[in-house]
């Protein structure tokens, strides 16, 4: 039986490396096209541009693995199933249960790849990204991380802490140096926001180090910055691209400030579903080899299969942002989705009895 899983692995693990393949070249070819309008300005040209997109496309393929899974699966099983394969399996004795099981072993090593991308792989290559295209276009910044976004903006050195939104920032850092490279002042505030072309900070405290160390506290205070809303999005990571562990501290983080968290929460459990997700439509894919679909060609199939896969994810963002919208419970929204693909492929598995 080791080599009946074997060779059910390598049919759908080959189907599903063709269909993530050819996801990914159309994504890149379509932000391709996109990333020609931001050729050009500043150092940002075609080889920083090929660059960015070969980043980038990693956290897509992360978010394209259940739709990956589903078609590949579709199209290696089906492959069995077009050369008489399958029907050779289930009168050798092998039953409907032990394929599902050889498929839900294919299952559990693509759950674990899609751990890697989403925990590992994916939130360090968007960082890389956007830290590659700001750096080049805006020429000022020079990280966006866990530990916040640095700038540099002439003789001034920004630290921001929380992005809560491109026009409004919280926990920012300035500090003023001279020509000399000699710390003038060192100014902190709570809030800053982006009003009448200009920010305003908020609870802010301003520590001079020339000729002796003196504080001063302001409610607000104007800061003239070149620094814009416009930069701060350039940078500004995706919380679908940030790791779980990263997530749950900043919405700790949020809640503990009575900061709106919802989007970083539907973010988080989005993550903790997508592995679910992947193994669900593994499953899904062998009634549609095995069941009334089985008549039709494989090509049938995996356009049937292509649909079915845009429309959960389709109804996955629908659910995200009705949730976020009316304020329902986060693991409920994230969860909905995988609960109704789950009946379904329940319902169809059970009709193959």
């Amino acid at each position: 039986m080791r080599l009946l899983d074997r060779y059910i692995a390598n049919a759908i693990i080959g189907g599903v490396a063709i269909t993530l393949f050819v996801l990914l070249a159309l994504f890149a070819f379509i932000g391709f096209v996109d990333e020609l309008d931001a050729v050009g300005r500043g150092n940002y040209g075609l080889w920083q541009a090929i660059q960015y997109l070969f980043l980038s496309l990693i956290p897509v393929a992360y978010q394209l693995f259940p739709i990956a899974a589903l078609v590949g699966c579709i199209m290696g099983l089906g492959g069995l199933a077009s050369h008489g394969e399958l029907i050779a399996m289930r009168a050798a004795g092998v039953s409907l249960n032990r394929l599902l099981w050889s498929v839900s072993k294919v299952g559990l090593l693509m759950v674990f790849v899609v751990l890697l991308l989403g925990e590992g792989v994916a939130p360090y290559a968007e960082e890389s990204a956007q830290k590659l295209r700001s750096e080049a276009i805006t020429g000022k910044i020079s990280l966006q991380g866990e530990q916040g976004m640095w700038a540099k903006d002439e003789r001034e050195f920004i630290r921001v802490r929380d992005i809560i939104m491109a026009d409004q920032l919280a926990n920012i850092t300035l500090y003023q140096f001279s020509e000399n490279n000699q710390l003038l002042s060192a100014t902190t505030a709570a809030r800053a926001f982006y009003k009448e072309d200009q920010w305003q900070l908020q609870d802010v405290e301003v520590v001079s180090f020339t000729g002796g160390a003196a504080v001063s506290r302001l409610a607000q205070q104007a800061w003239q910055t070149s620094l814009d809303p416009e930069m701060i999005e350039v940078v500004q990571l995706d919380p679908d691209s940030q790791s779980m562990w990263g997530l749950y501290q900043y919405i700790n983080y949020l809640q503990e400030n009575a900061i709106a968290s919802g989007r970083y929460e539907m973010a988080f459990w989005g993550k903790v579903v997508t592995p679910l997700v992947t193994l669900i439509m593994m499953m899904l894919a062998v009634p549609f080899v095995m069941g009334s679909l089985r008549t039709i060609s494989i090509s049938q199939r995996i356009f049937v299969g292509t649909l079915v896969g845009l429309g959960f994810q389709l109804l996955n963002q629908a659910s995200n942002y009705v949730g976020l919208v009316f304020g329902f419970n986060a693991p409920l929204s994230a969860f909905l989705p995988a609960i109704i693909i789950s009946i379904v492929a329940g319902f169809l598995i059970r009709r193959l009895r």
